[in-house]
């Protein structure tokens, strides 16, 4: 796979992950954490948004950018395991011969 596909393909992955986790947490939110109160204000913060005018578009901010955090970490983990399990694939074989 050339370094184009490899990276179209992550970026399609991040974006369709945020998107179903984004969906999936607005549909089920007995199942999704709470977050302090804090993160809400960081967050209204450092996007320049007024939650009083326009709730319903800080709370999409809140959502969208929670969810780029979750599957940021969740692709991190899957690639850590992944590179893990190769070098020792990599590793068994080499010893094997």
């Amino acid at each position: 796979m050339t370094t184009v596909a490899r990276w179209l393909a992550v970026t399609v992955l991040f974006v369709g992950g945020t998107f179903l986790h984004g969906i999936l947490w607005t549909r089920y939110q007995v199942l999704s954490p709470d977050y302090p109160a804090w993160v809400g204000r960081m967050i209204a913060t450092l996007t320049g948004h007024r939650g009083i005018d326009d709730p319903e578009g800080l709370n999409f901010l809140y959502v969208l950018l929670i969810s780029m955090f979750h599957v940021a970490v969740i692709m991190l983990l899957v690639y850590t395991i992944l590179r893990v399990h190769r070098r020792r694939m990599r590793s068994s074989t080499a010893s094997s011969t």
